[in-house]
């Protein structure tokens, strides 16, 4: 029994160091699957260009728009995809359509573009607030910290002030840290996310907008022959 139960432990344990080492290889090897997806994307012509298929009854509105408004997963797929590339690149945006959809191309074009103006604005102010926030939590941790060092001045002076005193201030020197980490995390963390989002938006509003007809039943785009499997 007792041989039975060694020899089930070495097979784990031999079992366990090859998965070790599979998983460690996993994590060393040298790949650079990121950077060859964003090279594919470049075209002769020097634009990162990303194809979004509206054929095939992909929605292309939404539902309560009276087709007026692109559908909201256009923008999450570009902006998915957009990632990927360096903010520097030019973009190329190619909608696919069939002929029966060509009427709405202008329709597309003014509502992408107005979208991303509109990105852009509201970035802009949300990074104001942003700022303004990160000010006006300094401000008020500041004023805080400043009754707390004068109260604690007071209680070592005048002994004979009620003693829940030196609670209180305990409570508002907490208090003063807590606006004063908010004033930073707003201003050091939030701050820069929302500058790199309003500047991945810039770049996408400034992108060129194609359209490409194509028949439902038409697969293209199936292979780039200079660069493989798009």
């Amino acid at each position: 029994m007792k041989d039975n139960k060694e020899e089930i432990n070495q097979a784990f344990k031999k079992e366990g160091e090859v998965l070790n080492t599979e998983v460690k290889g996993i994590l060393h090897r040298d790949s650079h699957y990121l950077e060859d997806y964003a090279e594919r994307l470049k075209q002769e012509d020097g634009y990162s260009h990303i194809r979004v298929d509206l054929r095939h009854g992909n929605k292309i509105f939404e539902q309560y728009s009276s087709a007026s408004s692109l559908s909201d997963g256009i923008f999450e797929y570009i902006e998915g995809v957009a990632k990927y590339t360096k903010i520097y690149d030019s973009l190329a945006i190619d909608f696919i359509l069939t002929p029966e959809d060509t009427k709405m191309e202008s329709l597309i074009e003014r509502e992408f573009k107005e979208n991303y103006a509109f990105e852009l604005d509201d970035s802009s102010e949300e990074l104001h607030r942003c700022s303004l926030h990160s000010l006006l939590m300094t401000a008020f941790g500041v004023l805080l910290l400043s009754i707390y060092i004068a109260m604690s001045a007071a209680t070592q002076i005048n002994s004979s002030l009620p003693k829940y005193l030196v609670l209180i201030a305990e409570v508002i020197s907490i208090a003063s840290w807590v606006f004063i980490w908010d004033a930073v995390d707003k201003f050091f963390f939030e701050r820069p996310s929302i500058k790199r989002k309003r500047v991945r938006f810039a770049q996408i509003a400034n992108s060129e907008v194609n359209f490409v007809i194509k028949d439902e039943k038409d697969p293209w785009p199936l292979v780039d022959e200079k660069k493989g499997d798009l």
